[in-house]
Order: structure tokens, then sequence, then C-alpha cells
């Protein structure tokens, strides 16, 4: 069980020190990081607003290094990284490698429109799998919800991760057409995809603005809960507060390089298996 919070960059080795020096404290078993807003996507529903203008944050290169490196030290088994498209950071291969070096797992969290070759070899490393969304299987559909003509190359991609052989699940978002969110994860089980989820909009990011989002209309309710959207919820959800220390916050799960973001999160994730 996992206690994500957002946190800001400063605060980011902060507390991952603040735990480690905490009496009794645990381990954080897996860590979010959320590498960059930019996306070549701009999705209706996306839970912080990443699209083709977003920024890569302020954190250096080597600040995150060093964050992984405390991780790790602390008994961190798997990371995720995801955005924004994690692959368009300038040094996101450099990071993963440097997490796997680290002895961790890592689960690329990418909307799979461009993947070189040189990032199918990286993919294909063990320690490495992914994890990608897919809204239907109607091409009109899918383009709709993510604002480009995307379905095609993210579809081709999901066939060649599962012929390569990659650790692939995938989340289904029902936007509003429960018609298409089935067809989408019929699809993804023909086509070889063996983990699937079909979960709601989310009201965070522009999901605030969905008419779909779920709890929408509590959303100040669940902000005063500092309750949280990710790329897949858990059922065990915990609330946690932000000035909680020591054993009420041993587990980080999810840390952002962007200085405007203060709000703790408030349920809880399990690492994928």
């Amino acid at each position: 069980m996992v206690l994500p919070l957002t946190i800001g960059e400063r605060e980011a080795r902060m507390s991952l020190r603040t735990i480690k020096e905490s009496p009794g404290a645990e381990s954080p078993e897996f860590l979010w990081i959320d590498l960059t807003r930019a996306c070549q996507l701009e999705c209706t529903h996306c839970l912080n607003g990443s699209g083709p203008g977003g920024s890569h944050g302020s954190m250096s290169t080597g600040e995150w290094m060093d964050l992984l490196r405390d991780a790790a030290a602390m008994g961190t088994r798997a990371v995720q990284l995801f955005g924004g498209e994690p692959t368009l950071h300038p040094d996101f291969e450099e990071l993963l490698l440097h997490a796997l070096g680290l002895g961790l797992s890592v689960e690329v969290y990418t909307n799979l429109v461009h993947v070189p070759e040189r990032l199918w070899k990286l993919f294909e490393r063990p320690g490495v799998s992914l994890a990608t969304s897919y809204y239907s299987a109607d091409p009109d559909g899918h383009n709709a919800v993510t604002g480009r003509p995307s379905h095609r190359r993210t579809r081709a991609n999901i066939v060649q991760a599962v012929e390569r052989g990659i650790g692939l699940r995938a989340g289904v978002i029902d936007t509003g057409s429960s018609q298409d969110a089935e067809s989408a994860r019929r699809d993804l089980t023909e086509l070889g995809v063996h983990s699937v989820r079909v979960d709601r909009v989310r009201p965070f990011g522009r999901g605030t603005q969905h008419p779909e989002a779920e709890g929408r209309g509590a959303l100040r309710e669940l902000r005063s809960r500092s309750s949280c959207g990710g790329p897949e919820r858990r059922r065990d959800t915990v609330p946690v507060r932000r000035e909680r220390r020591g054993r009420q916050c041993a587990r980080l799960g999810l840390v952002r390089g962007y200085r405007h973001q203060r709000r703790s999160h408030g349920q809880c994730f399990r690492p994928p298996a």
C-alpha cells in the first residue's frame, strides 16, 4: 500500500529525507515521477493539463537522479515515469537507465504515439514495462478524446509492444460513451493486452471541466480531503494529510517537478504487479 503525495520540487528530497530520518518509518515501495507536462496530445480529461505547449519543469536531471538514488537507498522497488509524455523529456533515456542501474523496476506511462527503434530497444530491457491509455476501437472516437489523429499510431504500437513481448497494461477512460469504452476494452483484449482497466474521468486538470468527471459537483469537497486522480486508481484508498510526518507519510507515491504544485494527494495506490 502506498500513500501518494503531490509535492513541490524543493520538498521532494526533503520529504524523502524526513521519511528516512523518522524513527520506525517505512520505506517508499513505489514512486510516481511526473517528468514533464509536454505531450503530443491534448486529451480532454488530462489530469495535469499536459499538451504541446507544456514544459519540463525546473528539476534538473541531476536532481532527478539524486531523488532516484535516495529512493533506492531507502528500499523503493519500482518507479513510474509519466507526464505528459515522459519520452519527450530530453533526458528520459538517461533517467530510465539510471533507475535500472539502481535496481529499480520502471514502468513508462506513454501515449505510444511515437516510438523510435532506440526506445523499443530500451523498453525491451529487463525491468521495464509500459502502460498506455486507449479510448475507443473507433479512430474518430479515440481521436476526439486526444485532440489529434493519434489512434492509428497508438494502436500500431500497442501491437508492436505485444509482439515484442514487452509488459503492457492499458487504461480505458470512459469519457461519456460507454460503448466506446467497451469497444476499446474488447479491442485491447483481442490485441493481446491482458491487463486492461476501465475507469472514469477524474476532476483534476482539464478533467475539472469535463462533463463526465466523477464527482465534479463535489470537487470542493474532494479538494478539502486532498483527493487525487492518477494513471490507475486502486480500491484500497486511504486519505492522508500534507502535514503528517513519520509513519503517517512513510511512503511517498508521487513527485512532481513543479513549484506551483502544493496539493497533497489523499488516495492510496499500489505498485503494478
